[in-house]
C-alpha cells in the first residue's frame, strides 16, 4: 500500500489584486471609450491646433496681458508686470507660467502671446477630455458624448474663442474636470473632496465660474443617496470655501482687504467690477451692448447657442441633464439682468449648450414606449438633415479660415519693426501684446497704454512731461469710447504722425511718432 503523498494546493490568484492588474482590467473594460475619447480629442486637437497662432487676429490685449503676468510671476515672482491691482485672482495666469516653465516657453516660442495661445489648445482638449467623461458617467450613450465633444471643439464660435488666451478656457477646464469628478461612479467622499479642490480651482482662475455652483451641487445631490447626501454636502462645502479663501487671505496677509490711500484693496476692485463699471445693458435691449456682441456670438455661429436654447424645455424634463440646463439657463439670465458682459462670456456657455443639444438628442433617440420613440428619432434625424445642409457648410467654411488666415502675423511685423528702428531706451506706448517681447528684447521705457493716465507711479517715472515725454504710439485702432479717461494718451496721439501700419481692417496697427 502506497502511502499518501500530501501537496499543498495551488492557491486560486484572485483577479486584478495589483494596481497592474487593475489597471489592465480597467483598460480592457473601457478599450472601447479610450478609443473613441483619443480619436476625438486628435480631431479637435487639429481644428483647434492648425495655425492657432494666425488666426484669430490680436483682437485685445488681454492674451498679452496674461502672458505679461505669467512672465512676471515665472521670471520675477510677481503677480503682475505692475502693480497687482486684483482685477482677477491669479490662479489662472500661474497656471500659464507654470505650462511655459515646462515647456520653456518664453525662451522658445516667436512671441508671449503664443505661449499663452498654446496653454488654451492644451486646456481645450483636457475640457475635451473630461467632458466625454463626464457624460460617459452620467450613462449617456457613446454616440452622444462623441456628439458633445465635436460641438463643443468644432463650433466656429468655439474654434474662435477656445484659440484666444482669456482665463475662461482654463476656468472651463477646472469647471468640467470638477462636474467629471462629481459625477465618479464611486460616489465617494474622495471624489467629492477632489471635486471641491477642482471647483475652488476654476473659481481662483476665474471668479465668474462660481455662478455654476448651484449646477454643481445640484449634480453632487443627484449622484448620492439621502443617507449619504447630507456627507457629501459635509466634504464639498467646507473644503471649497477654505480654499477659496485664500484669495482674500492674501489680500488681507498683504494689507489690502480694504480700501484706503496709497494702495490698491480687494474690496475696492470687486466694488469696481459689480458696481462701479460701465454696465453693458440687458440681453432684452435691442440697443444694449450686450444684445450688439451677442448678436456677433450668433453671426459667428447660432446654431449650438441658440440650439441649446431652443431644447432647454425638454432638457429640463430629463433628470440628469437638468443641472446643465440650470447653468445654461443661470447665465442667459444673467445676461438678461443687466452689468458689464465680458467679451469671452460666451466660452462658459459652450459646453452646457452642447451637452443640452447631445443629451436632448440621445433622449429622443431611445424615448419610450415605441411610438414616441418613432417619432423622436424622426425629430432627430430631420435635425441632422437641417444642419447638414444649412449648418454644416458654414462650419466648414468657418475652419477653412482660421487654419489658413493669419491676421496675427501683423502684431509679430509691428514688434520687429520696433526691434529694428526704436533705441531700447526710448518711451513707447504699446498693448501687452507687445510689452513683453520688447522688454525680453532689452527695451525699458515701454508703457501699456492703460498705464499712461491710471498709473500715478508710471506718471511719475517714465511721464513727468505728459504727452511730450512718449516718443512712440504704437497700437491697433482704438474706438473713441476706449480712450474716454486717458488724455495724456489722447493728446498723444493727437500731436503724433503716422510713421507706418502693419495690417488692415480689425487687425491694422499704426505706429505713430510725437511731435515733441
Amino acid at each position: 500500500m502506497t502511502a499518501p503523498t500530501l501537496t499543498r494546493p495551488t492557491p486560486l490568484r484572485p483577479a486584478a489584486t495589483t494596481r497592474r492588474d487593475r489597471l489592465r482590467a480597467g483598460l480592457t473594460r473601457h478599450r472601447a471609450d479610450l478609443l473613441v475619447a483619443a480619436a476625438l480629442l486628435l480631431v479637435v486637437g487639429l481644428a483647434q491646433g492648425i495655425n492657432f497662432d494666425g488666426y484669430p487676429w490680436r483682437l485685445n490685449d488681454d492674451e498679452g496681458t496674461y502672458g505679461a503676468q505669467a512672465y512676471a510671476f515665472l521670471e520675477h515672482g510677481r503677480l503682475s508686470h505692475y502693480t497687482y491691482w486684483y482685477d482677477h485672482p491669479p490662479f489662472g495666469w500661474m497656471t500659464i507660467a507654470a505650462y511655459a516653465w515646462l515647456t520653456d516657453g518664453f525662451d522658445r516660442a516667436p512671441t508671449a502671446v503664443t505661449v499663452v495661445r498654446e496653454a488654451m489648445l492644451v486646456a481645450t482638449v483636457v475640457a475635451c477630455g473630461f467632458l466625454y467623461l463626464l457624460l460617459r458617467r452620467l450613462d449617456l450613450p457613446r454616440y452622444a458624448a462623441a456628439a458633445a465633444v465635436l460641438l463643443f471643439g468644432l463650433s466656429p464660435v468655439a474654434i474662435f474663442f477656445h484659440r484666444l488666451g482669456f482665463l475662461d478656457n482654463l476656468e472651463m477646464a477646472w469647471t468640467l474636470a470638477a462636474f467629471a469628478v462629481i459625477a465618479s461612479p464611486r460616489r465617494s467622499l474622495g471624489s467629492v473632496f477632489a471635486g471641491a479642490l477642482l471647483f475652488a480651482a476654476a473659481v481662483l482662475t476665474k471668479e465668474t465660474a462660481g455662478i455654476l455652483l448651484p449646477a454643481l451641487l445640484w449634480l453632487l445631490a443627484q449622484r448620492h443617496r439621502p443617507g449619504h447626501r447630507g456627507w457629501a454636502f459635509a466634504v464639498f462645502l467646507p473644503t471649497f470655501v477654505a480654499v477659496g479663501c485664500l484669495y482674500p487671505l492674501y489680500a488681507i496677509l498683504k494689507n489690502e482687504l480694504f480700501e484706503g490711500p496709497g494702495h490698491v484693496s480687494l474690496i475696492g476692485a470687486l466694488k469696481w467690477q459689480l458696481v462701479d463699471r460701465e454696465s453693458s445693458g440687458s440681453l432684452l435691449d435691442p440697443g444694449s451692448v450686450t444684445h450688439a456682441l451677442t448678436r456677433s456670438w450668433l453671426d459667428v455661429d447660432g446654431w449650438l447657442l441658440l440650439g441649446a436654447l431652443a431644447l432647454l424645455p425638454a432638457a429640463m424634463a430629463v433628470r440628469t441633464l437638468r443641472p446643465f440646463g440650470l447653468a445654461y439657463g443661470l447665465q442667459i439670465l444673467l445676461m438678461c439682468r443687466g452689468g458689464y458682459l465680458p467679451q469671452a462670456y460666451v466660452i462658459s456657455l459652450l459646453p452646457f449648450a452642447a451637452i443640452i443639444i447631445a443629451g436632448t438628442g440621445a433622449a429622443l433617440w431611445s424615448w419610450r414606449p415605441a411610438p414616441r420613440r418613432t417619432a423622436g428619432r424622426a425629430a432627430v434625424l430631420t435635425a441632422l438633415l437641417v444642419f447638414a445642409v444649412a449648418g454644416a457648410p458654414a462650419w466648414a467654411s468657418a475652419l477653412h479660415t482660421a487654419t489658413t488666415q493669419n491676421p496675427s502675423v501683423y502684431s509679430r511685423q509691428a514688434t520687429q519693426w520696433i526691434k529694428d528702428n526704436v533705441p531700447r531706451d526710448a518711451t513707447i506706448v504699446v498693448d501687452d501684446n507687445i510689452w513683453t517681447d520688447l522688454e525680453r528684447a532689452g527695451y525699458t521705457r515701454q508703457t501699456w497704454l492703460y498705464k499712461v493716465d491710471l498709473d500715478p507711479e508710471v506718471n511719475a517715472t517714465l511721464l513727468p512731461n505728459g504727452y511730450r515725454d512718449i516718443e512712440y504710439v504704437i497700437l491697433l485702432q482704438l474706438p473713441p469710447d476706449m480712450l474716454k479717461g486717458m488724455p495724456t494718451l489722447v493728446q498723444a496721439i493727437d500731436n503724433s504722425h503716422v510713421v507706418t501700419t502693419f495690417g488692415e481692417g480689425n487687425a491694422k496697427i499704426v505706429v505713430r511718432k510725437v511731435d515733441r
